[in-house]
């Protein structure tokens, strides 16, 4: 094949290509799945984001049971969630480093509390408000998770103090 054929088969394949090229724009035009930099709108029941790694950084859900965030620390363990499991239930927790629940927020139409745990993963303090009992209050636990000391202000009973064993069961009682 000499030179002057070389170059002709160049051209006529650039020729088709440029036929194919101007062809495909007209009878499909381009995707657009982003206008002026924002999606529209995205479905779907489950998105986890990754790390560079492959590692789940953030997972968000959408299930039967409950719907919420998780975001995972480096090392691929919980360090803070929001869910929603069932309706009037919402709640937050965040994780030691550890990956054990430390800190737990749950709301409902009739409670609010507050549970604080130990390092070792033992419910340490609770705070609570609940409005069918007519109550707030704050529980200290001993490092077994037995109750230590109560307080609370009761509609009925009034304000108490409440001192237990180390079993749980109360020793001393005021007023």
């Amino acid at each position: 094949m000499n030179h002057k054929q070389k170059l002709g088969y160049t051209v006529l394949g650039a020729v088709i290509m440029l036929i194919g090229i101007g062809v495909g724009s007209i009878v499909s035009p381009p995707l657009i799945a982003q206008r002026n930099g924002v999606f529209d709108e995205i479905q779907c029941t489950t998105l986890t984001m990754v790390d560079k790694a492959g590692n789940p950084a953030i997972d968000l859900f959408a299930r039967d049971e409950v719907n919420g965030i998780i975001a995972f620390d480096k090392s691929g363990k919980p360090a803070i969630s929001l869910l929603s499991a069932e309706e009037g239930v919402n709640g937050i927790a965040i994780y030691s480093p550890a990956g054990e629940e430390a800190v737990i927020l749950v709301a409902t139409e009739q409670q609010s509390e507050i549970d604080i745990y130990n390092p070792a993963g033992v419910k340490a303090i609770k705070l609570f408000s609940d409005s069918e009992i007519l109550a707030n209050g704050v529980t200290v636990y001993n490092q077994t998770g037995v109750n230590a000391v109560n307080l609370a202000s009761h509609k009925e009973l009034g304000n108490r103090v409440i001192l237990c064993d180390k079993t749980g069961n109360a020793k001393w009682t005021r007023p």
